[in-house]
């Protein structure tokens, strides 16, 4: 078989998006033996394209397969133009087909992605000594939908109801364009802002004397990062978070456990299809609700705010139910490794780039 792999589709996304996965995809394909080739004049069976489904292109009189996703609910009724000239629709969970049924009358399958066994083993943590930060792990792309402000607004909650461990660290690792470096933040309950609706200090590390007393810290990290540094990002952490409002698929919770965290995540769209209580710890208490896709901020009650126009739903978690699950990681960090260890074993047997490319390569084949 032989791929027209159609990469300058991909113009959406960034380092933990479509621009990964296509290259992983692609990586894995070649592994298997499939030929790919990105000049168009060149004799090819089928034209594959990963990418965000109002920016594909189909090849003119040619087989077209679009290979997309949808993290939350809703298409835009104009996106239906988008899908007919596609020979074959393929989706990476089954939150995404009916979806896609609502736009597209054709076949569509499901293709699960992957997680890197090789880039991302199993690693054996243990419990840090009390002085040393407990860290709770977010990675994701600058969005709002990715979860990271629920993150904050439950550490931060977590920080003013008293029980918060002083060695509780947050570490938000994203790849907002521009800023670079990294910052940690000491935290305290700000006695003077008690109407905030957070009422919590965030005071840089770099001003505080050496004295200061045992605070829970945040970090922003915007650097950069090659694979091998991720990689020991994961390995640095306790427990990972990802209390996002939808996911496709969830490629940094994969990663996650494929190194063996202990992880939290929003029980709704992709990762339903892999994961479960006896590998990790999902959040369940949350409401299907409204929100904007681009720009969204949401407030402490989980509303949205936003200019665009385009709504979707997607799963607003409950911020207790995420602080129960830091704390029971944090009391009981023995059990969290073992269910750390299974979701390791069940991606690295089960949901590996090898896995997918094989599984994509038999759909493949079904249309040649």
């Amino acid at each position: 078989m032989k791929l027209y792999f159609r990469t300058d589709d991909c113009n959406v996304g960034d380092a933990y998006g479509y621009f990964k996965v296509t290259t992983l995809m692609r990586d894995a394909l070649i592994a298997e033996g499939v030929q790919i080739t990105t000049n168009p004049a060149e004799p090819f069976d089928i034209a594959l394209h990963i990418s965000g489904a109002d920016y594909w292109r189909p090849i003119d009189g040619r087989k077209n397969v679009l290979f997309t996703m949808m993290e939350t609910t809703g298409l835009p009724e104009h996106w239906r133009d988008y899908f007919h000239r596609a020979d074959l629709l393929i989706v990476p969970c089954q939150h995404n087909k009916p979806i896609y049924q609502t736009r597209y009358d054709g076949r569509i399958e499901v293709c699960p992605f992957g997680a890197s066994a090789q880039e991302f083993p199993y690693f054996e943590r243990k419990n840090p000594a009390p002085s040393e930060p407990f860290r709770f792990l977010w990675v994701g792309g600058p969005s709002a939908r990715k979860g990271q402000y629920q993150a904050v607004i439950a550490f931060t909650r977590w920080l003013r109801q008293g029980a918060i461990p002083s060695n509780a660290q947050l570490y938000l690792k994203s790849t907002d364009h521009g800023k670079g470096g990294m910052v940690t933040f000491r935290v305290g309950v700000d006695k003077s802002v008690d109407n905030h609706p957070w009422g919590v200090d965030f005071l840089p590390e770099t001003i505080l004397p050496s004295s200061t007393d045992a605070l829970p810290s945040v970090v922003h990290d915007w650097r950069n990062l090659t694979t091998e540094q991720l990689n020991d990002l994961y390995r640095s952490a306790h427990a990972f978070l990802l209390p996002s409002l939808g996911e496709g698929w969830g490629l940094t919770l994969t990663e996650a456990m494929s190194t063996g965290l202990p992880c939290i995540w929003s029980h709704w769209s992709g990762p339903v299809d892999y994961a479960d209580e006896t590998i990790g710890y999902p959040l369940t208490r949350f409401r299907v609700g409204r929100f904007f896709v681009s720009d969204a901020v949401f407030g402490s009650d989980g509303k949205a705010q936003s200019w665009t126009d385009w709504e979707r739903s997607g799963a607003i978690v409950d911020p207790q139910e995420i602080i129960e699950h830091m704390g029971a990681i944090y009391a009981d960090y023995s059990s969290a490794l073992e269910r750390g260890r299974l979701a390791s074993e069940r991606i690295q047997t089960q949901y590996t780039w090898r896995h997918a490319a094989r599984k994509l390569i038999k759909i493949l084949e079904g249309i040649c």
